[in-house]
């Protein structure tokens, strides 16, 4: 148990700073503060770690000294009352604490690594996560991307412009650099990505392309637990019409629950060209 626990502990620490190695510190004053604050955090979580870590190492350095020293005649014992191993067990407690040792396979709230100490370092872990969505993706909505390269289908496609395109995590509104999908025009077009579990859903980022900006109004966004459309949930109502003003729009789920998330085209004679789809679970009203 006490392995498996340095273990956990490790791999949190490991995790936390393989999260400040790839978040991008970004060139305006507001996030470089929020990688540095990051840093400090992980720096933080380390030291900790570290210093358990080494009372650990010595800990049970000194119980594999003790382990040898202490003798225990463990058949008169067995031959008593069968308690032989709870007795070395006293043994090497009594042995340690004479020279000053605690033991390191104790689990109460003063031992090196406990339960207490995993959960606050899994709670830091979290928030760590949470500032490094926060630069990635440079809004305040802090969550994981669900869409990102998750199956996607879509109307037929155009030009080998696949579905796929759309959640390949490039945001560029270029057609041109070959990172948007694109159909051909129909009736009620489509695309839907299949986020393989049912999530509750937060948000729905849509990021037009700058060739044909007009193509995708009005669009809507559709979230169940099957890609049928007519047994989906709308979420909103038109968006689009203001695609001369900005390429991305943001869509409230409020938590519609759901395992694909769909961009729709209704109407007659219509064609869909995108560059991304991000999609975020609710986590609750701010």
């Amino acid at each position: 148990m006490p392995d498996c626990r340095v273990l956990w502990v490790a791999f949190l620490v490991c995790h936390a700073a393989s999260l400040v190695t790839s978040a991008p510190s970004g060139n305006d004053i507001a996030s470089q503060t929020s990688h540095a604050s990051l840093k400090k955090e992980v720096n933080q979580l380390e030291a900790s770690y570290k210093k358990c870590e080494k009372s650990l190492m010595e800990a049970n350095n000194m119980l594999e000294q003790v382990t040898n020293e202490v003798q225990v005649d463990g058949t008169n014992k067995a031959q008593v009352d069968g308690t032989n191993e709870v007795q070395a067990d006293w043994a090497l407690e009594e042995e340690l604490e004479q020279m000053g040792v605690s033991n390191p396979y104790a689990t109460s709230a003063g031992s090196c690594v406990d339960d207490d100490l995993a959960g606050r370092l899994l709670s830091a872990i979290s928030d760590v996560q949470r500032t490094v969505n926060g630069l990635r993706s440079g809004t305040s909505y802090h969550a994981r991307n669900l869409a990102e390269h998750k199956h996607a289908r879509q109307y037929r496609t155009k030009y080998r412009s696949e579905a796929g395109l759309a959640v390949d995590g490039n945001v560029h509104p270029d057609y041109h650099q070959g990172s948007c999908s694109y159909t051909n025009a129909g009736p009620d077009v489509w695309w839907y990505v299949d986020l393989e579990e049912s999530y509750a859903i937060g948000e729905v980022k849509v990021y037009n392309n700058d060739r044909y900006p007009e193509m995708i109004n009005p669009f809507n966004i559709m979230v169940g637990n099957s890609s049928d459309v007519g047994e989906m949930s709308q979420c909103g109502g038109n968006f689009g019409a203001d695609y001369e003003d900005t390429l991305t729009w943001v869509i409230d789920c409020g938590g519609t629950p759901g395992r694909y998330v769909m961009v729709l085209l209704p109407g007659p004679n219509r064609s869909l060209m995108m560059c991304e789809v991000r999609v975020y679970e609710y986590t609750g009203p701010d």
